[in-house]
């Protein structure tokens, strides 16, 4: 789910974009309770901590959920 690029700290400009908690939840309209749940499960990007704050990353809620696409499509080409 996380590239070497993201792993490394060397994010190319489109990827710098970072979201709060609200607007993840928005995004994917799932709860926090969901999102911390998933991210402990490994299942979900972790935060990025900034400061006292967690944020996500743009690119990697948006690579989450092109795979939750992929696999509803998946099961229903099967």
């Amino acid at each position: 789910m996380v590239d070497d690029n993201v792993r490394s700290g060397q994010l190319r400009p489109e990827e710098t974009r970072f979201l709060p908690l609200p607007d993840v939840m928005r995004r994917c309209g799932i709860s926090r309770s969901h999102i911390y749940g998933a991210i402990k499960l490994g299942t979900f990007p972790a935060p990025v901590k900034i400061s006292s704050s967690s944020r996500w990353l743009e690119s990697e809620v948006n690579a989450w959920l092109a795979e939750r696409v992929r696999e509803r499509n998946a099961r229903v080409a099967a």
